[in-house]
């Protein structure tokens, strides 16, 4: 779900007393939250068909081979897509808010 909100007439004449820099600094943010927020729900539908395509591909003779084949190759395919798009992600967000640390980095060390 989106955290971005409709305005309504009442806010909008606030708005309409805020300064151009700062209201165009206020949408890129809400740009950038609705962006990371895709790229999220992208990853996720990712790993969701590559679910459904492990399924397909361990059916057996109930699917057509040529689906399963299909399904095999996809539900290999797809996480180690989205494990490369990880770097891209955190790099192009780097500075600009915080980035999730793996969960191998949140363990205390001792």
């Amino acid at each position: 779900m989106s955290r971005l909100k409709l305005v309504d007439d009442a806010a909008e004449g606030e708005a309409g007393s805020e300064r151009p820099g700062d209201r165009l600094r206020t949408v890129q943010e809400q740009a950038r939250i609705l962006a990371r927020e895709h790229v999220e729900e992208f990853r996720e539908s990712l790993l969701s068909v590559a679910q459904q395509a492990r399924i397909i591909a361990a059916g057996g003779d109930v699917f057509p081979v040529g689906v399963r084949e299909i399904a095999l190759r996809l539900s290999l395919d797809l996480p180690e897509r989205v494990q490369r798009m990880e770097p891209l992600v955190q790099r192009h967000w780097e500075g600009r808010w915080p980035v999730p640390a793996p969960l191998e980095e949140t363990a205390p060390k001792g």
